[in-house]
């Protein structure tokens, strides 16, 4: 949450958060936990006042290797429903499927494609 705070503080969106992109790393004797968060790759830039249009992901009938269709298991609505104009809500839906799968054990939404 506080790297997420970091980001959004400074008008960034993440949009591509998965287990793959959260490293937790035990440090030190003292069993401090440090939590980083990676692969910017798919982040934009949040315009205030006047919020942008994005540019749209795939078509919904692209076939998918299984670590896309896994990415699909964190993905915010906004996304599927092919919102022009979405904000930080989109990482904090990740944000709460991330702690589901955590407190269940396995992934909340499990599908192989968007349409499932």
């Amino acid at each position: 949450m506080e790297a997420l705070k970091f980001l959004h503080g400074r008008s960034v969106m993440h949009r591509n958060l998965k287990p793959e992109n959260v490293l937790v790393d035990k440090c030190g004797s003292g069993g401090d936990i440090h939590v980083k968060v990676s692969d910017l790759s798919m982040s934009r830039s949040i315009s205030f006042p006047n919020m942008q249009s994005y540019t749209p992901e795939d078509p919904k009938d692209r076939d998918r290797s299984g670590r896309e269709a896994r990415r699909l298991w964190y993905r915010a609505p906004e996304f599927f429903f092919r919102q022009l104009v979405y904000g930080q809500e989109v990482d904090m839906w990740t944000v709460g499927c991330l702690l589901a799968e955590m407190a269940r054990g396995d992934p909340l939404f499990v599908a192989e494609s968007e349409i499932e």
